[in-house]
């Protein structure tokens, strides 16, 4: 029984998981590194660890769950080679999930002259679902330097995705963005940590046809880490933001907040973590108005019946067409120049228990 669900009947299941590194060569201040891995899950298994499994499928730009979708395999030769400056990581991986199927490349490099350090990472993945062709690419760029406890970087980041049909008649942006700005850190041994970070940011999706939907704005955070003699942490983080689209003038700029505290607290040698996390959450956004828009009978969904008789059509005389050929009005949801303000509010606490001292994991790839 691999974690059926309650009322459910038990799923039985098989994982198979391989992986395998060595040094290829070895000279004086460096060398280089070789390694492969491949994974196997056969159907009807559910992960202990189900939210990885999600987080990992939307990395490729799937929704599904391995749960809901069937055997799936992956794959993944490596390279590496380090020296005194850095490192550079070559990477191929390969991914098939029933009627799914594609691959990925990527590109990791890191190096440091003294007090100045450059981090680089991009990635260009090819996925074929259902005839469609979904190529996405990824960067992140990172320059920096450090003055004793101060390090201030600056950094650039972004995704391109793209679904084309099989014919490649369409091509279109389905989640895109880029953002750009500077980061300022203050760090005191690891016992204290303070960071600052402003950017500009600009995310676009295809809503209609040759209608991609833009929205800029500008992000601010703080954050602050600490760790004391025990072992416990405590993080606190405070999120700004501040954005408008283009397609209406209408819409005016949404602000939101967001806090988030967290402590983690280890017991009995790490045998025993606790941590609770809170989020405070608060957004102001446009009001959203409801226009019925006439078109040609029987490509609508709604109708309009006049109840007061006064000919004069309002919001609440549109109905549900009942026939296809009654069908001549659809909705349309306009922003409006009222904001409206939005207040969430969550709450996580999580014990994790292992048998062994520090948690230490058996080998270095394994998280067990």
């Amino acid at each position: 029984n691999t974690l059926a669900v309650r009322q459910e009947p038990s799923n039985h299941g098989v994982a198979v998981e391989t992986a395998h590194e060595g040094v290829l060569t070895q000279h004086a201040g460096g060398r280089l590194t070789v390694g492969g891995r491949m994974r196997w899950v056969s159907h009807h298994f559910q992960q202990v660890e189900r939210f990885w499994a999600i987080d990992y499928f939307r990395d490729w730009g799937l929704e599904d769950s391995p749960v809901r979708a069937g055997h799936w395999a992956d794959g993944e030769v490596w390279a590496e080679h380090t020296d005194r400056r850095g490192a550079v990581r070559l990477g191929v991986e390969g991914l098939g999930l029933g009627h799914r199927y594609g691959g990925r490349v990527s590109l990791r490099t890191a190096h440091r002259w003294g007090r100045t350090f450059m981090e680089h990472r991009a990635a260009y993945a090819r996925l074929r679902d259902s005839g469609r062709v979904i190529p996405t690419g990824r960067m992140h760029s990172v320059v920096g330097r450090e003055w004793g406890r101060v390090r201030i970087s600056v950094f650039g980041d972004g995704e391109l995705q793209r679904a084309m049909t099989r014919a490649r008649m369409a091509s279109t942006p389905t989640g895109s963005w880029w953002r750009a700005g500077s980061r300022a850190e203050w760090l005191d041994t690891g016992a204290l940590r303070l960071a600052v970070e402003s950017a500009y940011r600009e995310d676009w999706r295809h809503v209609a046809a040759g209608s991609p939907a833009k929205q800029r704005g500008v992000e601010t955070r703080f954050s602050l880490g600490t760790q004391w003699a025990s072992g416990g942490q405590l993080g606190a983080e405070l999120n700004w933001r501040a954005a408008v689209g283009s397609l209406s003038t209408a819409n005016p700029t949404r602000h939101s907040v967001l806090a988030l505290v967290s402590v983690r607290q280890p017991l009995a040698q790490q045998r025993v973590v606790l941590s609770v996390e809170q989020d405070l959450g608060a957004e102001r956004s446009a009001r959203w108005q409801q226009h019925f828009v006439r078109v040609p009978t029987g490509q609508g969904q709604y109708a309009w019946v006049d109840s007061n008789g006064d000919g004069v059509p309002q919001v609440e005389e549109f109905v549900r067409a009942q026939f296809r050929d009654q069908g001549n009005y659809v909705l349309q949801l306009v922003p409006s120049s009222e904001g409206v303000l939005s207040l969430s509010h969550t709450l996580r606490a999580d014990a994790q228990l292992s048998v062994r001292l520090f948690g230490r994991p058996i080998a270095r790839n394994t998280v067990w």
